[in-house]
């Protein structure tokens, strides 16, 4: 809107065809009966990106329960605390469209584990609550990483939750699981964490001049240092790209990418965002992600899962006519 006097900017959301799909992720791998859980979320659009979402958690009977807002790229999170014999819906408006998605059906019986996001002092604690009809069974609790068990500890079921403290000195830094297994040591859930150590070496390169013309020499001064400021000796590798080539999200970190994106399913948006100078910055957005995209579930003895649709393919094979 513009007139002789002064000029209005502003940008307005331009309602497409566009649809959004919502999916949940209980922190301790399914819902029980009787036991409050918190339950992450992250919504995608079509183009497989993510998207802002707000709504409500309600019963079948259609009473609100709570409600829900994604915090960043999509994802949230929620606490519930099903009843027997009550289903939970979704209630979310997008796009001028109303979207009703059930979550997860709650098992009468089952564990649950849940963490606290380490503060200031990085202590971690593991609160496990049962809901089961056998008393004083013996289960595990391990945690390990990149491929290694750093921890493990026997626990016995006697009351109806117990609390344990996670040696987090025996972690590296990076993603590390942690698993509770039944005696047979047969998984029964498992969530994933982020051990910060603050241990990354900054990296630092300094050139000779601001200007340089075609072809002419460059010298770097380049500079690492440890987390305490003191040089540290190290290998690296160096590569230098177009600025124009550079596709916004494109190129990821090295922090990023071995702390994160190798340990992580599906596509992260924005993965150097969790590491803004060298350190995290968001540690309620890092550990949504590992709660969603880290998701692990378990399927139990007497499960019965659907047979495949489609049976796998053993080749590759095209044909056609050179000419």
């Amino acid at each position: 809107m513009q007139d002789d006097r002064l000029t209005f900017e502003n940008a307005f959301l331009i309602p497409l065809n566009d649809a959004v799909d919502l999916a949940f992720f209980t922190e301790g791998v399914k819902l029980v009966n009787g036991i409050m859980s918190k339950v992450a979320f992250k919504s995608i659009g079509t183009d497989g990106l993510s998207r802002k979402v707000s709504g409500q958690i309600k019963d079948d009977g259609g009473a609100l329960i709570t409600t829900f807002k994604s915090l960043h790229k999509g994802m949230g999170a929620f606490h519930l605390k099903p009843e027997a014999e009550k289903k939970y819906f979704a209630h979310l408006l997008f796009n001028q469209r109303l979207y009703i998605i059930p979550l997860p059906q709650a098992s009468d019986q089952g564990i649950t584990m849940s963490v606290n996001i380490p503060g200031v002092d990085n202590r971690l604690y593991l609160t496990i609550r049962y809901m089961t009809s056998k008393t004083d069974t013996q289960k595990y609790v391990a945690g390990s990483a990149y491929g290694k068990v750093r921890f493990a500890i026997p626990i016995k079921t006697t009351g109806d939750s117990c609390l344990i403290k996670i040696p987090l000195e025996l972690f590296p830094e990076g993603v590390s699981s942690l698993t509770v297994l039944d005696g047979n040591f047969n998984p029964e859930c498992e969530r994933l964490i982020y051990v910060d150590k603050n241990q990354r070496f900054k990296i630092e390169i300094e050139p000779d001049s601001s200007f340089y013309r075609t072809r002419s020499k460059v010298t770097l001064m380049i500079k690492t240092t440890g987390p305490h400021g003191m040089p540290v000796q190290t290998d690296l590798s160096l590569a230098v790209v177009d600025k124009e080539q550079i596709i916004k999200g494109g190129i990821m970190g090295i922090c990023a990418y071995k702390l994160l994106s190798s340990e992580l399913q599906g596509q992260i948006e924005d993965a150097d965002y969790y590491f803004k100078d060298d350190s995290c910055t968001d540690r309620d957005a890092l550990d949504m992600l590992l709660l969603t995209q880290g998701y692990r579930k378990f399927l139990t003895a007497n499960a019965n899962p659907i047979g495949e649709k489609f049976q796998p393919e053993r080749s590759f094979d095209i044909s056609g006519k050179i000419k």
